[in-house]
């Protein structure tokens, strides 16, 4: 069965891996580094760990509280899959 979690202390200090490693090779808008850049700018960087079985996709949730509304997840670029067969798996 598939599981959403957030990504371990030690898990996010290997975060750029845990991107280069997801079925699509990563995206640099899955990087820790924009992750920086984005918390520079408002936001708070979400590191998230998708499981199913053996398999791991590591994404990234961009929270910024908007007025009125609240807490808002935004996904620059995931998940880090390339075919709906792998996307069915989380």
């Amino acid at each position: 069965m598939a599981k959403l979690r957030l990504a371990t202390e030690d898990e996010i200090k290997k975060w750029d891996e845990l991107v280069s490693a997801n079925p699509d090779g990563g995206h640099y808008l899955q990087s820790q580094a924009w992750a920086e850049f984005r918390a520079e700018r408002g936001y708070k960087p979400q590191y998230l760990i998708y499981e199913s079985g053996q398999d791991k996709v590591a994404t990234l949730a961009l929270e910024r509280n908007v007025a009125g509304f609240g807490p808002f997840w935004y996904f620059s670029k995931g998940p880090g899959v390339t075919t709906y067969k792998d996307l069915a798996n989380f």
